[in-house]
C-alpha cells in the first residue's frame, strides 16, 4: 500500500510540479528576496537575531496562505479542475485564521512531544499531519480539525511515518546535502541561500500531495464504516 501511494503521489506532482510550483513560489519568492536584501544591508554591529526573526514571521504570516492554496489546488486537480491562482490565493486569505490557529496548535503539540524526547514529538507531528486538511477540505474549527486527525491518523500511522521518512530520505535530504555544499563555495547568496530555499520551498509541495492522498484514503474508510 505505502509503495502504491508513494507512486501514485510521484506521478501527480510530476504532472502537477509547475502548477504548485506557481502556487508557493511568489510568497516563497518575496520572502527569500526580502531576507537576502535585509541580510546584503545589515550593518557588522546590528543586532544579529533580529535579522532572522523578520524573515521568520514573515514567513508564519504567508505560509497559511499558500499551504491552504496548495492543499485546495491538490483536491480539484485530482477532480481534473484546475482554479486560477488568484482564486487559491483568496481562498487561502480567507482561511488564513483557521489555518494559522491550527499550526499553531500543531507546533506546540510537537513542541511538547520533543520536550518529553524526540519520539513523542514525532508521534504527534504525525498524528497532526491531518489538521489542516481537515480545516480546509472539511472546513472545521481547528480543535475539531485536531481532533479528527488524531483519530483518522490512528490507523495509518505506520504509513504516515513511513512514507515521511522515504520521502526526506530520497528527496530532502539529498537537496540538504546539496544546499551544505553550495554554502562551502565561495559563490554569492543568491546562490547559495535563495535559490535552494526556493527548491526547498518546492519540494515540500510533495509532502503535501502524499499527505493528501493518506488523509482522502482515511476519510473513505472512516465513512464506509458501519461504527465510524
Amino acid at each position: 500500500m505505502l509503495l502504491n501511494l508513494l507512486k501514485d503521489s510521484l506521478n501527480f506532482y510530476r504532472r502537477n510540479v509547475v502548477f504548485l510550483a506557481m502556487i508557493v513560489l511568489p510568497f516563497s519568492i518575496s520572502v527569500g528576496l526580502f531576507e537576502l536584501v535585509l541580510n546584503q544591508s545589515a550593518r557588522p554591529d546590528d543586532d544579529m537575531l533580529a535579522n532572522p526573526l523578520i524573515p521568520f514571521m514573515l514567513s508564519l504570516m504567508v505560509y497559511p496562505i499558500s499551504q491552504s492554496a496548495v492543499i485546495l489546488a491538490i483536491a480539484a486537480s485530482v477532480d481534473g479542475r484546475y482554479p486560477s491562482l488568484p482564486s487559491l490565493w483568496r481562498h487561502g486569505l480567507r482561511l488564513w485564521f483557521p489555518v494559522a490557529a491550527v499550526n499553531f496548535l500543531y507546533a506546540a503539540a510537537i513542541l511538547g512531544g520533543l520536550f518529553m524526547l524526540v519520539i513523542p514529538g514525532l508521534y504527534f507531528m504525525v498524528r497532526f499531519m491531518f489538521a489542516e486538511y481537515a480545516v480546509v477540505l472539511n472546513k472545521q474549527h481547528p480543535l475539531d480539525a485536531m481532533r479528527a486527525s488524531w483519530l483518522l491518523s490512528k490507523g495509518c500511522f505506520k504509513l504516515l511515518l513511513s512514507g515521511f521518512l522515504i520521502i526526506t530520505a530520497l528527496i530532502y535530504f539529498p537537496a540538504l546535502m546539496l544546499t551544505s555544499v553550495l554554502n562551502n563555495l565561495p559563490i554569492a547568496p543568491f546562490f547559495s541561500e535563495f535559490l535552494p530555499s526556493q527548491l526547498f520551498n518546492v519540494l515540500g509541495t510533495f509532502y503535501a500531495v502524499f499527505v493528501f492522498r493518506v488523509f482522502h484514503q482515511a476519510q473513505g474508510e472512516a465513512n464506509t464504516t458501519p461504527d465510524a
